[in-house]
């Protein structure tokens, strides 16, 4: 978030919560109706949560979430990782498993995923403030999250941290991970480079192939970083895997596919990102601006319509939308979630329907809005508030408390919708202050 010397926000502020393609035809259908306020996620929770994800298991009602759940109010050595399973559609919760490495300043950045047999399996990063070191873990539930085994480490990385790992699990039963290689360079601008890693493991997580870059050649920002950033995976059937990545800055969005599980990826499709209207001079040289760019992925049935979303990871800003018809040969922009929005998550539905939620914070209100599309991301019905119609924040004032608000805006909400018809969204809701976020869920039928 960019806030002026006053301490107001400084995002432009949308005319349209949703962005509408010009010459659209007929108005798209109805979105569905979920619940007008969620409520907080019925599991023990710590003193406050960010970075969320949730996934869905075999049976229809099998959940599974994950997230940053934060004991300390300010620094990041409160950071530790919190999992839980649900076997009815959400209403009720397993004791979570918390994860927190002592030897490193912060545990973070968690991600989850169910294979076809119902095994729940969880990674953590932990990482040196300094970027020095960091380490990725796996453990996993046989038994719906009551009981966890013993936490191995799957990948390690020293003068640097595997960052923002996020996990898959493809359609024969292998693991496939991905995360951004952030390195240190030894210079002081750019100060860090970055790469998108993958690694796979075909015996259920027990060992692991070599660490493999994805994102061929460099790319030099000439700011801070060099690279890429804001990786997201999914598992589509036959084997197939999707991956996409965003370089720093958000000059491009990067798209890559398996079609044996991960054992060979093709080479990225760039995807370039035009300059929004009204940008200033520092977002026309840049390009489209996203300073810690975030994506995330959505495939329907059919295997032709893939939509990837971009958005700053730890701020507010612009929520823009990517497609393409053809199964990721071709691509153009679709429609403009939010000007003052982050923490896009999009999921497709069995009749072909575009879901999406995001985080949104204007003129001080803050809210989690949702929308349904009927043509893939081109056009999208109004949208509606998951959080009980907004509420006004008080915004961070100290150097501290802006800091701890980046935190709040983390780069994962996750909207999954489930074998048995049912929408699940677990949101960071941030009714009571953007320095105290609380986990909320809703669940609907679609």
């Amino acid at each position: 978030m960019k806030f002026n010397t006053s301490g107001r926000e400084t995002c432009k502020v949308s005319t349209d919560r949703v962005g509408l393609a010009a010459g659209s035809g007929s108005p798209p259908r109805r979105a569905p109706n979920p619940p007008s306020d969620g409520h907080p996620l019925p599991t023990t929770l710590k003193l406050r949560q960010h970075e969320v994800q949730v996934v869905s298991g075999p049976g229809g009602g099998c959940l599974a979430a994950a997230w940053t759940d934060d004991t300390m109010l300010e620094g990041i050595d409160g950071w530790t990782c919190g999992y839980s399973v649900s076997l009815d559609s959400g209403r009720s919760w397993s004791a979570p498993l918390f994860h927190k490495r002592r030897d490193f300043a912060a545990t973070g950045n968690p991600t989850i995923a169910v294979d076809r047999r119902g095994v729940v399996f969880a990674v953590s990063m932990s990482v040196q403030a300094d970027y020095s070191s960091g380490v990725l873990e796996l453990s996993h539930s046989t038994d719906a999250g009551r009981t966890w085994s013993p936490w191995r480490v799957i990948a390690s990385k020293r003068n640097g941290i595997p960052d923002r790992p996020k996990l898959a699990v493809s359609s024969n039963g292998e693991l496939n991970l991905v995360f951004a290689n952030v390195e240190l360079t030894g210079r002081k601008l750019p100060a860090l480079k970055s790469t998108i890693q993958a690694l796979r493991s075909t015996d259920r997580g027990q060992t692991w192939s070599e660490l493999r870059t994805i994102s061929f050649g460099e790319c030099r920002s000439g700011w801070f970083v060099n690279g890429y950033q804001g990786p997201a995976i999914l598992a589509a059937a036959n084997s197939v895997l999707l991956i996409s990545w965003a370089d720093y800055y958000g000059n491009r969005v990067q798209f890559s596919s398996s079609h044996n599980s991960g054992a060979d990826f093709k080479l990225p499709v760039p995807v370039r990102l035009r300059t929004l209207p009204g940008a200033g001079v520092i977002t026309w040289l840049l390009g489209l601006t996203f300073g810690t760019p975030a994506t995330e992925l959505a495939m329907d049935t059919t295997g032709r319509n893939i939509v990837i979303s971009v958005h700053e990871a730890h701020g507010i800003g612009n929520v823009i939308l990517v497609g393409s018809q053809d199964g990721g040969q071709n691509w153009s922009r679709l429609a403009q979630l939010s000007r003052c929005g982050t923490n896009a998550s999009l999921c497709f539905d069995s009749t072909g329907r575009l879901h999406a939620i995001w985080t949104e914070l204007c003129r001080q209100r803050v809210d989690t809005r949702y929308a349904v599309s009927d043509d893939s991301g081109r056009n999208f019905a109004p949208s509606v508030s998951l959080a009980g119609g907004c509420a006004l924040a008080a915004l961070p004032k100290s150097d501290t408390e802006r800091l701890e608000c980046k935190a709040a805006l983390g780069s994962y909400q996750s909207l999954v919708i489930a074998g048995n018809g049912k929408a699940c969204a677990v949101w960071v809701d941030l009714r009571c202050g953007l320095t105290r976020p609380l986990l909320y869920q809703s669940i609907w039928q679609i």
